[in-house]
């Protein structure tokens, strides 16, 4: 009887420390599956209990991205650099992709990678790679690149504006919730460090005609950055710090910077903020083997939950009015 007790209150233990998932409310958090070099899946959770696929073919997919309204995405799929930018609907009744279209298809001319929408669901701003005749440029499929970032027009598919410096790499943008600003990772401050990878975060008045103002100065930014509801805070993936490597958060008035999850990367807040999706790469990282899952984990509480166990990377959750 003793041995039952003690494996109940075990149980009951385990159970305080995860996230209640029984009020979904129908939420639906994207995902990409890797199922091998150059072969991945677009996949949802939508909280039944099993994610499925929506897309799987023309991979790999690399990104997906809701607009502000929850009803589009934007998408990049295929192999650099040959990818494409893609917008696709969103069918409320079904919880699934109800049509495509092709923005941009990449050329020896460049390619689009990381995307983010502005919070009026217009514009995106996109990485864009393009090949550089110099070996500080970044190795892809043996041709060097750099990167800029580019503001798009969803509309009408055009370039509104573009900035770069030509030698070095910007990459990983974020819109920030009052449009006003665009933070990014880039090494322009440091150029000749890109095998060092001595990267920071920057913040881009994209309205303005003045320089990005550096927020970061420890030079180890890695990527995927995502704002909080507020604006005020800026998580991001870091790793060589001494606190070790993880999900941080910079707080933009003070400029404290913690980190808040360890072991974790690629975050995506939940419609309220009080939440985060996050891929864990604990259990084999020691090993140099990549095995990751899709968690969530509420902020205030510190409670989460293990969604999936697969290859599972770059969360994105869908901005619709909830609970969560």
């Amino acid at each position: 009887m003793k041995r039952k007790g003690f494996i109940a209150l075990i149980f009951l233990l385990l159970g305080s420390l995860a996230i209640d998932t029984s009020k979904h409310e129908n939420t639906v958090i994207l995902f990409v599956r890797w199922l091998m070099p150059d072969s991945s899946l677009l996949m949802a959770w939508d909280w039944s209990g099993k994610p499925k696929v929506l897309l799987s073919k023309k991979g790999p997919y690399w990104w997906a991205k809701w607009d502000p309204s929850g009803s589009k995405l934007a998408i990049v799929r295929g192999i650099r650099p040959y990818t494409q930018l893609l917008l696709a609907q969103w069918d409320e009744k079904s919880n699934n992709i109800s049509s495509i279209d092709i923005l941009h298809t990449g050329d020896s001319s460049g390619f689009f990678h990381y995307i983010d929408w502005d919070p009026t669901g217009n514009l995106l701003v996109a990485e864009w790679w393009f090949p550089a005749d110099t070996d500080k440029a970044l190795l892809v499929n043996d041709y060097v690149y750099f990167s800029d970032l580019l503001i798009i027009n969803t509309k009408t598919k055009r370039t509104v504006k573009r900035f770069g410096k030509r030698l070095d790499i910007e990459y990983q943008p974020a819109w920030s919730p009052d449009g006003k600003h665009i933070a990014f990772i880039s090494n322009m401050h440091s150029p000749d460090s890109l095998f060092l990878p001595i990267f920071d975060i920057f913040l881009w008045n994209w309205r303005d005609t003045a320089e990005p103002v550096q927020l970061t100065r420890h030079g180890k930014a890695y990527k995927t950055l995502a704002w909080s509801k507020d604006g005020k805070t800026l998580y991001y993936y870091s790793q060589g710090l001494p606190d070790g490597y993880g999900i941080r958060a910079l707080n933009i008035e003070t400029g404290e910077d913690k980190l808040v999850i360890p072991y974790a990367f690629a975050p995506s807040l939940s419609p309220t903020g009080k939440y985060i999706a996050y891929i864990d790469q604990r259990a084999f990282h020691h090993l140099g083997i990549d095995s990751f899952g899709l968690w969530v984990i509420d902020l205030e509480s510190g409670k989460k939950v293990r969604l999936t166990k697969n290859r599972d990377l770059y969360p994105a959750w869908r901005p619709k009015k909830t609970t969560w």
